[in-house]
């Protein structure tokens, strides 16, 4: 999924085109049997680590246990590898074992390959490789790192942003805490059984709920690896061999917020907004209308009412130097057509979101809650989903079963069942049209769907969102997708 909201970093004033990691080092994993943890402590031995005590021994065995995993669902073994204390907190072992390791491995199994930079907000990037153990090594998750996160709000001082840390869960009532933390586990337990795999041989089983802003009702979304691959290739990997669909919220924030004031959607919001109606039938429409997907996530993404397009995108010109392609450039918009009147015509199509409360991390919130109480109920089931943002990825045989649960999740939060798009890995997809109970109040635009074969999509993310995602991988999230 693409989120031109986001400017995606392939170039930094520092250091030019940037590398790009497929994984991070997580603290999720531990030897499966006594044969990988012996060879496991001979690398400690043989790399010069000598724990003093049986616990260090256990701590540094998980870590190593890591970095073979995040090596496995790597590409080419680039990956990131946090070590500041506060990102252990909680955890299975601490950043003192991290910074020892790296120190230790660094030359045969370690190489980095880009410096981290404040100023570019980049993660160090590395190149790691394991030893060949002359066996199978196996690994299990152990649940004792944190699936649970909430992070401090980011706040911009003498021109510096903040914030972002990782809270301590001691500050939050303990009993809500224990409920998030048991339904991670479950739903973990669900995906360990039934990892979500790469046709590279990676696999997938692990997500973390980061709540946002020091409160347990902002953000709550569900991270993991995987989500930084593009639809396309999310939908070439497999769950127990099988291949996989996506299960999509369609215009996931504009249908809650219609949904929280009773309201129907139209079948394409977009294609009702007057400046998109003017090119209907026209080789621009598609142009058109993924300029006014962008704009809706924008004035979505914002607090207040926005005034401005969303940011342009970064690339290198001829010349070699770094520039800028505004929206308008990109989306060949002409110069009488200001951002002002596109958002005037948003308000004016949807009056109701002029009422919206919500801000963008308490809808961020709702989303959440909807994904996870559907994840972890089909969990119950023996049948894993793995979310990404406002979507499911599922077995495609397991597709009716998803909906059922999507859809009855909905109903209980939202009083409806808004427009839900599944796309399947040979590229088609189908639509399966909202449905509204009589009392929700009407539009009466034409029954329409127009979805172009190709067309760009946007999450609405926020840059905490993007900046945690930056910190999994700077993978691309991707060019393909639908909201």
């Amino acid at each position: 999924m693409k989120d031109l909201n986001r400017t995606y970093k392939t170039y930094s004033a520092q250091y030019g085109a940037l590398i790009e990691a497929t994984s991070q080092i997580y603290c999720d994993y531990e030897p499966a049997d006594p044969t990988t943890t012996e060879a496991l402590a001979f690398w400690l031995g043989e790399i010069g680590i000598f724990p003093d005590r049986p616990t260090s021994k256990i701590k540094y065995i998980r870590a190593l246990s890591d970095f073979c995993m995040a090596y496995t669902a790597s590409i080419e073994g680039r990956v990131i590898w946090p070590s500041a204390n506060a990102e252990f907190s909680g955890g299975p072992y601490g950043g003192e074992i991290v910074r020892r390791l790296k120190k230790a491995l660094e030359g045969r199994y370690l190489k980095k390959l880009q410096l981290s930079s404040k100023k570019d907000k980049l993660c160090a990037v590395y190149e790691i490789r394991v030893p060949d153990f002359g066996h199978l090594t196996r690994f299990k998750p152990h649940g004792l790192s944190p699936v649970v996160q909430v992070r401090s709000q980011k706040v911009r001082r003498s021109g510096k942003q903040t914030g972002g840390h990782k809270l301590s869960l001691k500050r939050f009532d303990q009993e809500q805490i224990a409920k998030l933390q048991t339904e991670m586990r479950k739903i973990r337990a669900c995906m360990a059984a039934h990892p979500l795999t790469h046709p590279n041989g990676a696999t997938f089983s692990t997500i973390t709920r980061i709540f946002n802003n020091s409160d347990l009702e902002q953000g709550g979304r569900s991270y993991g690896s995987y989500q930084n691959y593009s639809e396309s290739e999310r939908l070439t990997m497999t769950i127990d061999r099988e291949p996989v669909c996506e299960i999509d919220l369609k215009s996931c924030y504009l249908a809650i917020i219609a949904a929280k004031q009773k309201t129907r959607l139209p079948d394409d919001p977009y294609a009702v907004i007057p400046y998109v109606q003017e090119h209907l039938g026209t080789d621009r429409f598609t142009e058109v209308r993924n300029l006014m997907k962008l704009v809706v996530s924008k004035l979505l993404s914002v607090d207040g009412k926005p005034t401005t397009f969303p940011k342009g995108e970064k690339y290198r010109g001829s010349d070699g130097r770094i520039q800028t392609r505004t929206v308008k450039q990109k989306f060949n918009v002409p110069k009488k057509v200001t951002a002002k009147s596109l958002y005037a015509q948003i308000y004016d199509t949807y009056p109701f979101l002029r009422k919206r409360s919500l801000n963008v991390f308490q809808l961020m919130n709702i989303e959440s809650n909807i994904m996870t109480a559907t994840t972890l109920q089909l969990a119950l089931k023996d049948i894993p989903t793995y979310p990404v943002h406002d979507c499911l990825i599922c077995k495609a045989s397991d597709e009716g079963r998803v909906l059922e649960a999507l859809k009855d999740i909905l109903v209980q939060y939202l009083g409806s069942i808004p427009a839900l798009d599944v796309t399947y890995a040979d590229g088609t997809y189908r639509i399966y049209k909202a449905s509204y109970p009589e009392h929700f109040k009407h539009y009466f635009e034409e029954d329409m769907i127009v979805h172009p074969g190709e067309e760009d999509d946007f999450l609405v993310i926020d840059d905490q969102d993007y900046q945690h995602l930056a910190g999994l991988t700077q993978y691309q999230l991707g060019k393909e997708g639908r909201v």
